[in-house]
């Protein structure tokens, strides 16, 4: 019996700064392996999905790279994080799961079984570790191979 994905759709807030990578180069720059920043606003970046990951066939996914915030054990005043979406575009649908980056650019995946066998396990994990890599390319296009490209907000 085949699982079924319940995917909810959704709409991207008017603010969400709106990306798209049309290529993934195979190596990244060792300085965005760890990179972290606050965010003000989400992000979302249309990106393609590596051979390897195979989701229902889709060759492009959204990544949804959220502000967020946590709470550490010992620490009770709110450290920031982001939380990292994978969505299918056209309508713009959520997937199950997700991942999170802490302050200190460390992904942890937040999914449905943890095993890290499932392909969307897997998509959720690279995801996370793709998020830190848009994020340092924003911030740092000059040492960056990732070429992003915004896409308007505006109809037409």
């Amino acid at each position: 019996m085949k699982k079924q994905l319940i995917c909810k759709a959704i709409e991207l807030p008017a603010d969400c700064l709106k990306y798209r990578a049309r290529e993934l180069p195979e190596d990244w720059p060792p300085e965005s392996n760890t990179y972290f920043r606050e965010l003000a606003q989400g992000i979302s970046c249309e990106v393609p999905l590596p051979a390897d990951i195979n989701i229902l066939g889709e060759r492009e996914i959204g990544a949804l790279i959220w502000p967020n915030e946590t709470k550490a054990a010992m620490n009770k005043s709110p450290i920031p994080a982001i939380t990292v979406q994978a969505a299918f575009l056209n309508p713009l649908r959520l997937l199950p799961g997700f991942s999170a980056i802490s302050a200190n650019g460390n992904v942890y995946y937040c999914g449905r079984n943890n095993k890290k066998t499932d392909p969307l396990d897997e998509l959720h994990v690279w995801l996370g570790l793709l998020a830190r890599y848009i994020l340092f390319s924003l911030d740092h296009p000059e040492r960056s191979n990732l070429a992003l490209s915004m896409i308007s907000s505006q109809p037409g």
